[in-house]
């Protein structure tokens, strides 16, 4: 029972110690007593009043009866509180009253007996309505779709097709400040008593730079035909949104902040139709939910709309769509999508897209879109896509692609795409890099690069357009313009090589083409034709007897040579070759192995003549039908091992060719 008490008292504690430092940054935050410093000399006090509200970060709301605007003063103050400031610039005869983000100039009450009796007048439970045409001053056409706007309340109205408005007020102060605000035409504030009024307003129209223009929002696809839709243009939005709720946020200019919303649907809410001109610290969305901004915390059960930042965390069941940028963390059931940039961590059921940079994580379950620079890791079902530079990783079950450069890694199942690589792409198919691979390309079938400075491994072939640095190493085929490392493929194609080219067939465009005609004990006429570079070639050769044309030879070999910067040089060939003596092309197995040293000298550039010893092995299963071995090559035999089944025996031998 004590314990339980305990947890009580405790609870009752921080619950005080919470709210004590909530009303501590409330006050904090609070204008009239924010700090701030100024130097306007002979100017305008609307251009004065326009300086302070810039550097203070609120805005002023004021009747033209009340300010001379035109009159001329000076102010130069530092660290001066808002308070003081309005107060040394108009003595007593205004009082600054705050409101949310405003700062309403009414005129100071003489008396606290004609204050009290003011404020007696009205009555919270007491409802005005304020009624009025609003005019486009410079053609004197009414304007539809125009928002009034109660200052420092969600409460808005917009005119109809006609100009008209009819807004409903209730308020226990003895003022109001009311906004006119049309998209593309200066904002009028003005100050009211609450009572039932008939103001018609004349709004002049705003010439805007067009980047300014383009800032707002307004008309970007008039402007730009390739730029990408802003939220009000997307499909979904569209259809979630109220056209007149859109209209009511490009009217305004002015953001109010509320610490707790809640919302059934975007226009059903405590924020109103407001809502898309509200910041909010907590929001909870039943249904879904629009709003400005959201600073802290926003849940909703099937989607959440935000016009700019979010920054916090954000969770959807459906989908939560940006119009700014984020930070912190965004999770949906089915997609979130950015139209800036995030930092921190996007999770999807289906989709993420952001249409700037990403520093932080996304994961979905299908795919990843990116229209700009990345640093972190895209991780995918399916598809991850970067039109800028990826400096981290890209994973996913079926493609990679980076428009640009690649830092670290791509890793998919089936293809990878990218510019210069500086780690490695992986990939159970293709991987393609259009510039250089600094790292590894391991793919199951191709890899494709244009300069690769450490190692291409591929089950089928590799592709380097330009130049590599390291190893080619395929199945099949390896193709590089220079290569300064070493090829090992079946087949190996390059444009020239100071490394190795180990294979099958190499074949070296500025590399080593030799045919030689040449004659040993077995074969007076044969014929090889030598592939690849002078460290390492490809031996292709033929002979046959000229007495006897079902006694011939075919075969292959390997070898190296050694050039002195004379005309002098040595070969070490290594080749086997099928011996064919009377039979049948391939019937029987006679093998001869051959090891050459040929020394050389060249006579008219390439061409030249070589003579050497032999070693010869021949190993052969040609027997008679009594079993006898019949094989007549061996001139002689230096050894001889024989069984029932096969015999080999070897001999020393010589050769002399002629190089063409």
């Amino acid at each position: 029972m004590e314990t339980t008490v305990n947890k009580h008292i405790q609870l009752v504690i921080w619950c005080f110690l919470f709210y004590s430092l909530s009303l501590t940054s409330i006050a904090q935050n609070t204008i009239l007593i924010r700090k701030i410093s100024i130097d306007c000399q002979n100017k305008r006090t609307e251009d004065v009043l326009a300086e302070i509200s810039k550097k203070g970060r609120f805005y002023f709301s004021y009747s033209s009866d009340l300010v001379q605007k035109d009159y001329v003063i000076s102010v130069k103050e530092k660290n001066i509180s808002v308070q003081d400031l309005i107060k040394q610039i108009f003595g007593e005869k205004i009082l600054p009253v705050e409101t949310g983000k405003y700062i309403i100039l009414r005129p100071n009450v003489k008396s606290e007996e004609e204050k009290s009796i003011e404020i007696k007048l009205h009555d919270e439970s007491t409802q005005y309505t304020i009624t009025g045409y609003i005019i486009d001053a410079s053609t004197g056409q009414r304007l539809s779709n125009a928002t009034i706007y109660e200052i420092g309340k969600t409460n808005s109205v917009l005119t109809n097709m006609e100009g008209y408005y009819s807004l409903n007020i209730s308020t226990k102060n003895d003022y109001l400040g009311l906004a006119y605000s049309r998209n593309r035409f200066k904002d009028t504030i003005i100050v009211v008593q609450p009572a039932n009024h008939s103001i018609n307003m004349r709004l002049k129209p705003q010439d805007l730079p067009l980047e300014q223009i383009k800032n707002k929002g307004l008309e970007t696809f008039e402007l730009n035909s390739d730029s990408v839709p802003q939220l009000e243009e997307l499909t979904f939005v569209k259809f979630a949104v109220k056209k007149k709720q859109f209209d009511l946020s490009k009217n305004l200019d002015f953001i109010e902040n509320q610490h707790f919303q809640v919302s059934l649907i975007p226009q059903i809410g405590t924020n109103k139709l407001m809502s898309g001109n509200v910041e909010n610290n907590i929001s909870f969305n039943i249904l879904g939910g629009y709003s400005y901004a959201v600073k802290g915390f926003e849940l909703g059960s099937l989607f959440n709309i935000v016009r700019e930042n979010v920054s916090g965390v954000q969770i959807s069941g459906f989908s939560n769509v940006v119009g700014g940028n984020t930070i912190g963390l965004q999770i949906a059931g089915f997609s979130n999508n950015n139209r800036k940039s995030v930092k921190g961590i996007q999770i999807s059921g289906f989709s993420n897209m952001v249409l700037d940079t990403i520093v932080g994580v996304q994961i979905s379950g299908f795919s990843n879109i990116l229209k700009g620079k990345m640093k972190g890791v895209q991780l995918s079902g399916f598809s991850n896509i970067s039109t800028e530079d990826v400096d981290g990783v890209q994973i996913s079950g079926f493609n990679n692609y980076a428009h640009k450069d690649v830092n670290l890694a791509q890793i998919t199942g089936f293809v990878n795409v990218g510019r210069n690589i500086g780690g490695a792409q992986i990939a159970g198919f293709v991987n393609y890099g259009c510039g250089t691979i600094g790292g590894v390309q391991l793919a199951g079938f191709i890899n494709i690069a244009e300069k690769v400075n450490s190692a291409q491994i591929a089950g089928f072939a590799n592709l380097s357009t330009k130049e590599i640095t390291g190893v080619q190493l395929a199945g099949f085929l390896n193709t590089a313009k220079k290569v300064k490392g070493t090829q090992l493929g079946f087949i190996n194609i390059a444009d020239s090589v100071s490394g190795l080219s180990l294979g099958f067939l190499s074949i070296v465009r500025k590399g080593m083409h030799k045919l030689e005609l040449s004659s040993d004990e077995n074969f007076y006429g044969s014929i090889s034709f030598k592939t690849g570079t002078h460290r390492f070639y490809n031996i292709f050769t033929s002979g046959v007897n000229l007495q006897n044309t079902n006694y011939w030879e075919v075969g292959y070999g390997l070898g190296t040579e050694l050039r002195s910067k004379k005309k002098f040089y040595v070969d070490f060939d290594v080749l086997t070759s099928q011996v064919n003596e009377d039979f049948n092309a391939f019937e029987k197995i006679n093998m001869l192995f051959k090891f050459e040293t040929k020394f050389g000298w060249n006579l008219i550039r390439s061409s030249g003549i070589s003579i050497g010893p032999t070693f010869n092995f021949f190993f052969s299963d040609w027997k008679d039908s009594e079993g006898n071995f019949m094989s007549k090559l061996p001139p002689y035999e230096l050894f001889t091992f024989q069984d029932t089944d096969y015999k080999l025996c070897g001999w020393i031998g010589g050769i002399l060719s002629l190089r063409f």
